[in-house]
């Protein structure tokens, strides 16, 4: 960029700083013109742990796409936490070129966790520090990372400016002295967690980004006792635990982390399953409360401890046949489930739909109540409902559901056409009370229903909207045209103006003479003249 001064990019910033240091000594004091040089697309805006572009970016910098990769962004976290190879591959792909479907490919769209929007977060002390040292604060990339609130080295809480709609947007800001405010104090679990994911980070900088963390998952829980001897987990225990452990990050109205990780339900899905993606939070939930360092974490011993069987999806799944024939020969369902690593409602469901013989330990269920239980499923009552009505488990109803063939199907579609009623009934509500409504205004104001009509029921959704709206065309201005009709209503003034926005005023008020004077020449010309000599008439000096 002519005028510009390329910074140097400093170890540990990210690719948003540098980006922004760009910005700022640059000649350009529009962002557009300056993105538009930079990564050749006006209107770029750049997410804090996942950029796009980084190939331009390395370009300018001078650096290695795959440095600025990795040191200055969040790709090892986020790398890590996926388990198909292709789809890593995808994301660096993504990251390094426009960043298309960057949110579906790192996971983030699917994990279901608030995370609270975009922001850009650095430490007071660590800026005065880069102020000193370099002249200039930057955003460390580090201090970035999702669940990263706290700085260890200085013991303080990260303060946060929001980086999406709502705060500064599409701007390239760096961090300065007059964003300081005052913050509370982190509580030793926050510091603990920030310093953690910021250690694993650089320990996956250094190491592969694929690895495979179930296995250390059930040899470090079989370890502290949380495994049973058939590898399954004691979840009431391990909860309990990780309450108490955890409990300073989900306490107070500002919780620091997202507070769906508090249920820890996603806990059996990183243990038992290898193919499973997650986000990097929930691993980093697990791994920081078995072991206090990464290093610690993936030096354990892989091989698998004494009596814990291994994951049924690794063996592969036991046949129906198999499981059928140790029924008949009166094996119990528990032991059964022991040997061939399904649960024992599986194991139930199998046996009421064959017909064969269970028994129940808790209650028996008679067969009056199995058939009335059966018909408040067929008229499509609720499971929680009926377990209410019978003071059974909702367990014993699914099974009995199950092991009537059809009724599942038969229940699947009521559900669809209880569903397909209500989204009628909204969207014909809407049209009764907006009769000239457009179809864009259907689907902003009845979206759920729009969309689930539109999947399952478009025929009939087609027949009740609007006509479509045909485009309306509007002609670009002819300016030559403009400029001669100007000149010519100008020619038939008499003017008494003194500048050309009184002028201006007097043929309507438009702007055009002062706005457009590129684009409108003569009109331009004639009206300087006319005001030159209307100031000589009135002998006023008019400055140009």
């Amino acid at each position: 960029m002519p005028g510009s001064v390329i910074p140097d990019y400093i170890a540990g910033e990210s690719v948003y700083s540098w980006v922004a240091q760009y910005f700022v000594q640059s000649a350009y004091c529009d962002r557009n013109r300056f993105c538009t040089q930079l990564f050749r697309k006006p209107y770029i805006r750049l997410h804090p742990t996942l950029p796009a572009h980084i190939e331009a970016v390395a370009r300018a910098a001078g650096q290695e796409p795959q440095y600025l990769l990795h040191m200055g962004t969040a790709f090892p976290l986020y790398a890590f936490a996926l388990r198909n190879k292709n789809k890593v591959q995808s994301l660096a792909a993504a990251m390094l070129g426009k960043g298309w479907g960057m949110m579906a490919l790192s996971g983030q769209a699917a994990s279901k966790l608030t995370l609270g929007g975009c922001l850009l977060k650095f430490c007071p002390a660590c800026l005065l520090e880069d102020e000193e040292k370099f002249g200039v604060g930057y955003w460390h990339t580090a201090h970035q990372f999702c669940g990263v609130t706290a700085c260890a080295e200085h013991r303080l809480k990260l303060q946060s400016i929001a980086a999406s709609t709502g705060g500064i947007d599409r701007q390239y800001l760096l961090p300065d002295s007059s964003m300081l405010c005052e913050q509370p104090v982190p509580s030793e679990q926050e510091i603990y967690l920030s310093s953690f994911i910021i250690a694993l980070y650089r320990y996956l900088c250094s190491q592969s980004p694929i690895i495979v963390p179930s296995e250390y998952y059930r040899l470090l829980l079989a370890q502290q006792g949380y495994l049973t001897r058939h590898g399954n987990i004691r979840s009431r225990k391990l909860w309990h635990d990780l309450d108490e452990f955890w409990v300073d990050l989900f306490s107070g109205p500002t919780p620091p982390l997202p507070i769906e990780l508090a249920s820890y339900r996603y806990v059996p899905g990183l243990v038992h399953y290898n193919n499973r993606s997650s986000h990097y939070l929930k691993h980093v939930m697990l791994m920081a409360f078995l072991s206090r360092s990464p290093q610690a974490f993936f030096s354990a011993d892989n091989q698998s401890p004494p009596h814990v069987s291994r994951s049924f999806l690794e063996t592969g799944w036991p046949t129906e046949q198999t499981v059928l024939g140790l029924l008949r020969e009166h094996t119990s369902m528990r032991k059964i489930s022991i040997m061939t690593g399904l649960s024992v409602g599986c194991i139930k469901q199998l046996a009421n739909r064959h017909h064969l013989p269970v028994g129940h330990r808790s209650k028996f269920i008679t067969p009056e109540m199995e058939r009335s239980i059966w018909r408040q499923a067929l008229m499509g009552f609720k499971r929680e409902h009926i377990a209410r009505h019978h003071s059974v488990s909702v367990g014993t109803v699914e099974a009995n559901i199950q092991s009537h063939q059809g009724l599942s199907a038969w229940r699947r579609h009521l559900v669809m056409v209880r569903r397909k009623r209500e989204h009628r009934a909204t969207l014909m509500t809407y049209l009764a009370h907006h009769a000239r409504g457009s179809r864009n205004n259907i689907k902003q104001e009845c979206g759920a229903a729009f969309y689930w009509l539109y999947r399952h029921d478009r025929e009939w959704l087609y027949l009740q909207l609007p006509d479509s709206q045909k485009t309306c065309y509007h002609p670009s201005v002819d300016w030559a045209q403009r400029d001669q009709a100007l000149a010519v209503q100008l020619g038939q003034m008499e003017v008494q103006a003194k500048s050309l926005s009184e002028l201006d005023r007097s043929l309507g008020g438009r702007g055009w003479l002062i706005k457009y004077k590129d684009k409108l020449p003569i009109s331009h010309a004639l009206a300087e003249r006319l005001l030159a000599e209307y100031a000589k008439k009135e002998n006023l000096n008019i400055p140009s």
